[in-house]
């Protein structure tokens, strides 16, 4: 892809990875009763999302790894890991939930905290979920929210209406028939609550991490959403980005991402670039590159490669044969 010009580094430069050590390291153990809880909270525990939920399979790759690794198959790796690590690190946080009991119990909720912020002297958080029913009435809906509560005198609302706490993460879910399936929404928005002064480590640029998962076929499907404050070097770091993964129970796969980022040379800045990758279980993958908006707008290529993941035809280089592609799913 030389020949595209990419400069940089990556696709999308996020640096929200090690939320497990933000918000994870709360202490929400303590003096919060650790241990047991009955059926009724388990109910709302297995509402949170798993590692199937929000977590992508990157392709099948050779075992022994290659320094001449087809390029695209590089790219949709990378991006794949740098998805991961935010979805591990929230994933961390929801596990810590689980274990331990609730503060309160109510007839259709659940509430955890406050408690103190050992990250934030003078804040605290509290973690809240509640269950309903779905716009049909029979299927059970569950919202949550982590809240970080400001010091006194703290006002994330209005003067007519104020508050002192702003929602840091979020998120529903909605059960179809056997366990663990449904549809379900997680984001991330630390913005506020850093505006306001909390020290939040590694999510300095970050206004919003969102997830949309929907597990209740067995092509499970995945939508993330990121959005960054505006990077002091635009060539290095996107704006914005978007990724819709699927994923079949055979380890077919595929993944189109869309990123903003000054990525080819020329007047315009700011490019649009989306990659949609498609990949079977047996390692085998396409890709095509295209350049959305910006600098050489309509420019497009393709580049396929072989269960050894080594290129078989590229494109843009005049390499290889393309009747050596799998079929664009």
């Amino acid at each position: 892809m030389n020949r595209g010009n990419r400069r940089g580094r990556g696709t999308h430069g996020w640096s929200a990875v090690a939320l497990a050590t933000v918000l994870g390291g709360l202490g929400l153990c303590a003096g919060a009763g650790c241990g047991n809880y009955s059926n009724k909270d388990l109910e709302y525990l297995t509402a949170l999302p798993g590692t199937d939920d929000v977590a992508m399979e990157a392709p099948l790759k050779a075992a022994v790894s290659r320094a001449d690794e087809d390029e695209a198959l590089k790219m949709t790796t990378t991006v794949t890991k740098m998805v991961n690590l935010t979805a591990f690190g929230l994933l961390a946080l929801v596990d810590e939930i689980r274990s331990f009991t609730p503060t309160a119990r109510e007839q259709n909720g659940r509430v955890w905290g406050p408690f103190p912020d050992d990250k934030n002297p003078g804040w605290q958080l509290a973690f809240r979920m509640t269950k309903s029913l779905a716009a049909d009435g029979v299927t059970p809906h569950f919202d949550y929210e982590l809240v970080m509560i400001g010091p006194a005198g703290t006002n994330f609302g209005s003067d007519l209406q104020p508050t002192p706490e702003t929602t840091v993460l979020a998120g529903w879910f909605e059960r179809a028939g056997r366990a663990g399936a449904g549809t379900g929404h997680l984001s991330l928005t630390p913005k506020p609550a850093r505006d306001a002064g909390a020290v939040l480590p590694n999510l300095e640029k970050v206004v919003i991490y969102a997830f949309d998962y929907d597990n209740r076929s067995s092509l499970r499907t995945l939508d993330v959403t990121a959005m960054n404050e505006k990077p002091a070097d635009p060539t290095k770091d996107a704006e914005s980005s978007t990724y819709h993964y699927e994923r079949a129970p055979n380890g077919d796969g595929g993944m189109t991402f869309t990123f903003l980022q000054d990525t080819v040379e020329g007047p315009a800045g700011v490019d649009t670039l989306q990659i949609a990758s498609r990949w079977r279980g047996t390692g085998e993958g396409r890709a095509r590159i295209s350049v959305v908006a910006g600098d050489r707008a309509g420019f497009a290529w393709v580049d396929c490669w072989a269960a050894t993941s080594l290129t078989t035809y590229n494109e843009l280089r005049g390499l290889g044969d393309p009747s050596t592609c799998i079929p664009d799913l």
